[in-house]
Protein backbone atom coordinates (compact mmCIF):
# COMPACT_ATOMS: atom_id res chain seq x y z
CA UNK A 1 0.00 0.00 0.00
CA UNK A 2 1.40 3.12 -0.93
CA UNK A 3 1.86 5.58 2.17
CA UNK A 4 1.37 8.90 0.26
CA UNK A 5 -2.76 9.33 0.78
CA UNK A 6 -2.22 8.41 4.25
CA UNK A 7 -0.87 11.64 5.35
CA UNK A 8 -3.57 12.40 8.21
CA UNK A 9 -2.88 11.42 11.82
CA UNK A 10 -5.72 10.51 13.96
CA UNK A 11 -6.48 8.51 17.61
CA UNK A 12 -9.04 5.65 18.03
CA UNK A 13 -10.89 5.75 20.98
CA UNK A 14 -13.37 3.15 22.94
CA UNK A 15 -15.28 3.56 26.18
CA UNK A 16 -13.46 2.74 28.87
CA UNK A 17 -16.17 0.96 30.72
CA UNK A 18 -15.50 2.53 34.01
CA UNK A 19 -18.33 2.92 36.51
CA UNK A 20 -19.33 5.30 39.06
CA UNK A 21 -20.14 4.65 42.83
CA UNK A 22 -23.37 3.31 42.21
CA UNK A 23 -22.19 0.73 39.38
CA UNK A 24 -23.60 2.84 36.82
CA UNK A 25 -21.10 2.83 33.36
CA UNK A 26 -19.86 6.67 32.82
CA UNK A 27 -21.57 7.53 29.53
CA UNK A 28 -18.87 9.65 28.22
CA UNK A 29 -15.34 8.25 29.42
CA UNK A 30 -13.16 7.44 26.63
CA UNK A 31 -9.98 5.96 26.78
CA UNK A 32 -7.02 6.16 23.75
CA UNK A 33 -6.60 2.79 22.35
CA UNK A 34 -3.93 3.89 19.93
CA UNK A 35 -2.63 7.38 18.77
CA UNK A 36 -0.99 8.94 15.61
CA UNK A 37 -2.13 6.25 13.17
CA UNK A 38 -1.58 7.27 9.47
CA UNK A 39 -4.62 7.51 7.71
CA UNK A 40 -6.75 8.49 4.58
CA UNK A 41 -9.30 10.36 5.47
CA UNK A 42 -12.52 11.14 2.79
CA UNK A 43 -15.68 12.95 2.96
CA UNK A 44 -18.61 11.14 1.28
CA UNK A 45 -21.31 13.02 1.75
CA UNK A 46 -22.94 16.22 3.79
CA UNK A 47 -26.03 17.27 5.52
CA UNK A 48 -27.40 20.20 7.11
CA UNK A 49 -30.80 20.20 9.26
CA UNK A 50 -32.80 21.78 11.50
CA UNK A 51 -33.49 19.51 14.62
CA UNK A 52 -35.11 20.96 17.24
CA UNK A 53 -35.12 24.46 16.20
CA UNK A 54 -31.01 24.43 15.72
CA UNK A 55 -29.10 23.84 12.79
CA UNK A 56 -27.39 19.93 12.99
CA UNK A 57 -24.79 19.08 10.56
CA UNK A 58 -23.74 15.34 9.73
CA UNK A 59 -20.79 14.09 7.13
CA UNK A 60 -20.54 11.12 6.02
CA UNK A 61 -16.43 9.78 5.79
CA UNK A 62 -14.48 6.85 4.69
CA UNK A 63 -11.11 6.75 6.68
CA UNK A 64 -8.80 4.28 5.47
CA UNK A 65 -5.95 2.36 8.00
CA UNK A 66 -3.29 0.16 7.59
CA UNK A 67 -4.44 -3.49 8.66
CA UNK A 68 -5.49 -3.40 12.13
CA UNK A 69 -7.11 -5.88 14.64
CA UNK A 70 -9.52 -4.87 17.33
CA UNK A 71 -11.33 -1.88 15.52
CA UNK A 72 -15.29 -2.27 16.21
CA UNK A 73 -18.30 -0.64 15.72
CA UNK A 74 -19.13 1.57 18.51
CA UNK A 75 -15.43 3.05 18.93
CA UNK A 76 -14.45 6.84 17.82
CA UNK A 77 -11.53 9.03 15.75
CA UNK A 78 -10.40 12.02 16.43
CA UNK A 79 -8.84 13.48 13.93
CA UNK A 80 -7.28 17.90 14.48
CA UNK A 81 -10.01 18.48 16.85
CA UNK A 82 -12.87 16.68 15.18
CA UNK A 83 -14.50 13.53 16.53
CA UNK A 84 -15.94 11.05 14.14
CA UNK A 85 -18.26 7.82 15.35
CA UNK A 86 -17.24 4.45 13.70
CA UNK A 87 -20.57 3.59 12.57
CA UNK A 88 -19.38 0.41 10.42
CA UNK A 89 -15.80 -1.29 9.72
CA UNK A 90 -14.59 -2.45 6.24
CA UNK A 91 -11.78 -5.01 6.35
CA UNK A 92 -9.92 -6.19 3.33
CA UNK A 93 -10.10 -10.16 3.88
CA UNK A 94 -8.18 -11.03 0.98
CA UNK A 95 -5.37 -9.18 1.18
CA UNK A 96 -4.90 -8.25 4.74
CA UNK A 97 -3.95 -4.99 3.78
CA UNK A 98 -5.62 -1.99 5.03
CA UNK A 99 -9.58 -1.32 7.28
CA UNK A 100 -11.96 1.30 6.08
CA UNK A 101 -14.05 2.92 9.10
CA UNK A 102 -17.10 4.29 7.93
Amino acid sequence: MRSGPMRHRITLQQLSGAVDELNQPIPDDWENVVEDVFADIRYLSGLETVKSDAPVGVSRCSIRIRWRAGVTVGMRVLHDGTVFDVKSVLPDMTGRRHIDIV
